[in-house]
């Protein structure tokens, strides 16, 4: 099925039809791992695709990469340093399937381990992650954030938005901009709130230097 078209990226998501298969195209097999149907992945696509296509990025690092997807767009807008990301080792194992078959294998790092792993700083972050856990590792990925870099989060209902906005701020981050979509569901959610949320937000000091 095709989750996203832009005028330069399309992006088909297993299963597969036959002709889901173009030459600016990604296909990404999903296997047990989170998804990329999901609504916070189309709208983290929108705001990657947006900062990467006004500002020249030289890293990126994906931080719960499930199935690879944000690392192999980094990788085909041709980032030169791009590693991926997850505590799940299923999810390395389908995030390098993934980026063998699109011809991307060389293009990406991939570490099994989490944001405590990483050493060094990126230009540009992506954060997709359920909102407990990233509120707690905001503070991290902030430290990871080159000085005037970007980080991309969701994963979080409009319900928890102002929080996510406290503890960035607290972070050191600047609020950029932020898109929303609603997911229906059969029935209320339990959090009472269909609508979700992705947020991008920079960084202007560097308390680290």
């Amino acid at each position: 099925m095709k989750l996203y078209s832009h005028q330069d990226l399309e992006i088909y998501v297993s299963p597969f039809f036959p002709w889901e298969k173009k030459e600016n195209g990604l296909r990404i097999k999903t296997g047990d791992v989170f998804r990329p149907t999901h609504v916070t992945t189309r709208l983290c696509l929108e705001l990657i695709i947006d900062l990467v296509r006004k500002i020249p990025h030289r890293s990126f690092l994906d931080i719960g990469c499930g199935s690879g997807i944000f690392a192999l767009v980094a990788a085909k807008y041709g980032i030169p340093l791009v590693v991926g990301v997850d505590i799940s080792f299923k999810a390395i194992q389908i995030s390098r399937t993934n980026a063998l078959e699109n011809q991307l294998f060389q293009a990406v790092h991939w570490i099994n381990g989490s944001s405590e792993c990483i050493s060094g700083r990126f230009d540009l972050i992506v954060a997709n992650l359920p909102f407990t856990v990233l509120s707690r590792l905001l503070g991290n990925l902030a430290e990871l954030l080159n000085l005037h870099g970007h980080l991309v989060a969701s994963g979080f209902q409009d319900t928890e938005f102002r929080k996510i906005l406290a503890f960035a701020k607290k972070a050191g981050l600047v609020f950029e901009k932020s898109l929303s979509a609603d997911l229906t569901f059969f029935d209320i959610p339990p959090s009472g709130s269909f609508t979700w949320v992705a947020a991008s937000f920079g960084k202007i000091n560097d308390s680290c230097n």
